[in-house]
């Protein structure tokens, strides 16, 4: 088995601590989206509509819901691949099995996950607003 290179066992502790951050952060990142989604739609129906039964473009509501369900649904799933993911590149690193192009293509597919998750929550909030202005 061939040990692993300075920069390499150096590269491994950054992805530990890689890992350890990402936790903390997945966990805010939830509680703001679903705070913040759940807040701006109660102020809305209470404080402007009092009632969304006599709202206009509901359809934009619960699009706009949808959205930001399926932003923390990938949101979760992203943070669970990218931990996998680092999680695998630290054993291959520790087996002498590192490969670059290899992690480098996890990080593409990590990326491209948060990329989407950024989409549908600007998409959500985009219709949120949208359904609020029509509304007034």
């Amino acid at each position: 088995m061939k040990k692993p290179s300075k920069s390499l066992k150096k590269y491994r502790v950054e992805l530990v601590g890689l890992v350890t951050r990402s936790n903390e952060i997945f966990e805010k990142q939830l509680s703001y989206i679903s705070a913040g989604a759940i807040a701006v739609s109660m102020a809305f129906v209470k404080d402007i509509t009092g009632n969304v039964a006599t709202t206009s473009f509901k359809a934009l509501l619960v699009a706009g819901w949808g959205f930001f369900v399926v932003t923390l649904l990938i949101n979760l799933l992203s943070h669970i691949w990218a931990k996998n993911k680092h999680n695998k590149t630290i054993g291959e690193i520790d087996a002498g099995k590192y490969s670059r192009d290899h992690a480098l293509r996890g990080l593409r597919q990590i990326n491209l996950m948060n990329g989407f998750t950024v989409a549908t929550l600007v998409l959500g909030i985009i219709l949120i607003v949208l359904f609020m202005t029509l509304n007034l």
